[in-house]
Order: structure tokens, then sequence, then C-alpha cells
């Protein structure tokens, strides 16, 4: 039986995608060693989000196949092995690209701390929560369903901005104010390479396709009414 439908309407890596996008899964049941699903699994761990393509390559590679027969039992199978750890395998279509993404979703609520704090220090973590703040009060260009906004703006988001936080919050939000331009920028591209922003253009920042996987909960509470339901009916 297929995995059931991830809240907040994203699809479970297995769910096979309609129309003609040229991702999504393809093949029947097959067989494969351990190895495939093992090594498939850390790199989607390590990424966090990858390139569907990306994953159908290494499944071909890993399983020595000429077709993508074996893509969706090796997804199934990650889905399963990794749901007693609190994750769940999603695919996310990124609106910027069109590009199918499979990302490894934890099932609780949606915490930027929580997944940003392996790798960001504190104040850098609350200077991202004030990006992405920033992006998705900002108005997107026409034709376009997310706002891209300039490294000179994101550069100077206020980090004081959140409502109710803590005290600690608080102190976070102190540390991130003595964030230097320099840090910002550099720390910018660090968000962007992991995934957490997308570079459309040189010089500008959108919400990345890293971000709508693993904080969609969070990103749906901040974003208007209408770039939510296009989100939840298109992409995710």
């Amino acid at each position: 039986m297929p995995p059931r439908r991830a809240p907040g309407g994203s699809q479970p890596a297995t769910q096979a995608q309609h129309g003609n996008d040229g991702a999504g899964p393809s093949g029947s049941a097959s067989t494969f060693p351990d190895y495939v699903t093992f090594t498939v699994g850390q790199a989607i761990i390590s990424g966090g989000c990858l390139e569907e393509v990306e994953v159908k390559a290494m499944v071909r590679r890993l399983a020595q196949r000429n077709s993508d027969d074996a893509y969706m039992p090796v997804l199934s199978k990650l889905q399963r092995d990794t749901e007693f750890l609190g994750l769940s395998i999603e695919r996310i279509k990124f609106p910027w690209n069109n590009t199918w993404y499979v990302c490894l979703v934890g099932k609780e609520k949606d915490d930027a701390s929580k997944q940003l704090g392996s790798k960001y220090t504190a104040d850098q973590v609350q200077y991202y929560r004030s990006v992405v703040e920033a992006l998705c009060e900002a108005e997107p260009a026409e034709n376009r369903l997310l706002a891209s906004v300039s490294q000179i703006r994101l550069k100077n988001v206020d980090v004081q901005r959140q409502s109710g936080a803590t005290q600690g919050a608080s102190q976070s939000a102190a540390k991130a104010r003595k964030l230097s331009q320099l840090d910002k920028e550099s720390v910018l591209k660090a968000f962007a390479h992991d995934g957490w922003l997308y570079e459309p253009e040189r010089g500008y920042y959108t919400l990345g396709p890293r971000a709508l996987g693993e904080l969609k909960d969070w990103l749906l509470s901040l974003l208007p009414h209408e770039v939510v339901e296009k989100l939840q009916a298109d992409y995710m």
C-alpha cells in the first residue's frame, strides 16, 4: 500500500505525478540490493532536498538499470525505513523553474530553528527567519508566484519584527543585529547553496525548494492566502 498523503497538501515521494512534467515516480515492482536504498537515503539526508532527476539517475546507476523501473520501489522502501524516525520523503515542484525535488521532511511542526540549527548559529537562524518573513511579505513580480528581493534589501531586514518572542529569542535577535553586512552577504549565499533560498538572478533571492519542503507549514502560515492555495494545488 502506498504511503498516505502527507499533511499540508504535500505529496509523498511515491505518489504518482499527474501530467507530463517528465518527473515523478515511474516503473513497477522490482528487486534491488539493500545498499541502493541506503545510499539514496544517505544522499537525501545529506542534501536535504535533491532534484528528482538526480535521484532517478542515482537509482539507475546503483541498481544498474537502463530505466526507472526501480525508482518507485526504492522510494517506497525508503519511506518505510524512515517513518519510524518521524520523517517523510516528499516531492516539491519548485515554482521558479518547475523542477521537481525530493525532500526529507520531519512530520513534527516545522521549526526553522530545529531544521537549520545543526549547521547555522543562532544569530544566522534568526536572520534567516527575518529574511523569510520579508520574502513572504514582498509583492511577487507579474506572472511569478513567489517574490524575489534584492540582496541589498535583505541585508537590512529588521530582525525584531517577530511577535511573541521569548527572552531567548530576543537575545538571538540581538546577536543577529550584530551580523555585519559582509556576514549577511556570506550567509545569504550559504542559504542559497543549501537550498533554503534560491537565487533566480544575481543579487536577488527568493524562497528555496528546501524551505518549501522542510518548512512548509511555517511558510504557508506567512504567505498570502491566494499564494498558499496555488502552492498546495499545483506544487506540493
